[in-house]
């Protein structure tokens, strides 16, 4: 199946469906475009389609998407835009499930996502999920350490 996708809403809803819920890996190539940027899911500098692929392999086998919403999507033109989503994720070490709000921001080029800017707490998903202290935040502020 190729997609070619019209907005960001249907792109937005394609990924998260195919990939994050249904973990079809080869969805990715029909997603994204062959030269497509990644960026804000494994450091500062942008990683390629393939990276993206096992990066996304690793994640399932540590958590995994339940369900989304999207919240909320602004667009520039249609095929540049956000969307806020919100996340029911359950880890895989715990089997507790946390809602968690996140941020996509994508640009659409010939009907692919070809850049790709992903946006979310960690701190407040470790923490919904018990494995970090309900004070984390205020703690590490402050300048203290967990360990």
């Amino acid at each position: 199946m190729t997609d070619n996708f019209d907005n960001i809403t249907e792109a937005a809803t394609d990924l998260l469906t195919r990939v994050w819920i249904k973990l079809d890996l080869d969805a990715i190539n029909d997603i994204f475009s062959d030269d497509a940027k990644f960026y804000g899911v494994a450091g500062p500098d942008p990683i390629g389609r393939t990276d993206y692929c096992e990066l996304a392999s690793q994640v399932f086998e540590l958590m995994r998407l339940k369900d989304f919403t999207l919240l909320e999507v602004i667009t520039a033109d249609g095929l540049r835009g956000a969307v806020r989503v919100r996340f029911h994720m359950t880890t895989q070490a715990s089997g507790r499930t946390a809602v968690q709000d996140a941020t996509i921001y994508m640009t659409l080029r010939d009907g692919k996502i070809c850049e790709f800017d992903y946006h979310f707490d960690f701190l407040q998903y470790f923490t919904s999920v018990e494995q970090l202290p309900p004070d984390a935040a205020y703690l590490l502020l402050s300048g203290q350490s967990l360990g």
